[in-house]
Order: structure tokens, then sequence, then C-alpha cells
């Protein structure tokens, strides 16, 4: 085998494993290293174990778990400054709001938290949207 063929070869399986580790364990690695919520030490009547257990740990009952979401940059009709209708326009925002949705499910919802908070302009083109947009 020729030494370019060796390379050529080389890099597809660099190239496999990136693709494969993008799209696939990297929603699954951080799971075996997940968080927890942070433990506080209150009296022990004011804990639940119904209502707010997770992970075998207890939380008081009037312990709120609020997970923080900051500009998702949602794509909209003015991103990449393609044509509203585009076919371009539409599998890119196919594929952006496919990784989103698996980003969300795999790092918010194992965490089971109590209220999800958006923060920032959802959208590529939040300044330039119209209000009915």
């Amino acid at each position: 085998m020729k030494q370019h063929d060796k390379l050529t070869l080389v890099f597809c399986g660099v190239w496999m494993v990136t693709l494969l580790y993008g799209e696939m364990f990297a929603y699954w690695v951080p799971s075996l290293w997940a968080c927890s919520w942070p433990h506080h030490h209150h009296h022990r009547s004011r804990y639940s174990i119904s209502s707010s257990e997770t992970n075998g740990a207890m939380y008081p009952r009037d312990y709120k778990k609020v997970a923080v979401l900051t500009d998702p940059q949602l794509m909209d009709s003015t991103s990449l400054h393609l044509p509203s209708k585009s076919l371009a326009l539409e599998i890119a925002q196919f594929y952006t709001d496919l990784y989103m949705r698996r980003a969300f499910f795999a790092s918010i919802l194992p965490f089971r938290p109590d209220v999800i908070v958006f923060l920032g302009d959802y959208f590529d083109g939040g300044p330039y949207l119209s209000d009915e947009e």
C-alpha cells in the first residue's frame, strides 16, 4: 500500500471518529460524569423525599432546581443570508433544530429541573425581525 493511501485511510478514520463523537457520543459521554444539584444542609424536618429526590439525595421542600439556558440562537428567515423560503435554509433549520433538541434532552432533562429559564434573544435575527415574526 502506498504512503498516501495509508495517510488517506488515517484521515478517513479520524474523520469518522470525529463525526461519531459529535453526532452520538457527545450526548452519551457527559451522562457518565453527571453533575448533581448542590446539597444544602437544613434542619431535617424541612426535607421532603417524595417530590425532590434525585440520585438518592434529599432536598428541602422549598428548594427549586432552576436550569438556565442562554442565547439559544434559533435559526430564522434572516439566518445565513439565504432567501427565506430556500431549500438550503430549510435544511439548515431542520438540522439545527435537531441538534438543539438532542442537546436539550441530553443535557437538561436528565437533571429534572423544576424551572427552565431561557435568557437572551431566541433567534439569530432577533434585532431584524418584526414583532409579527
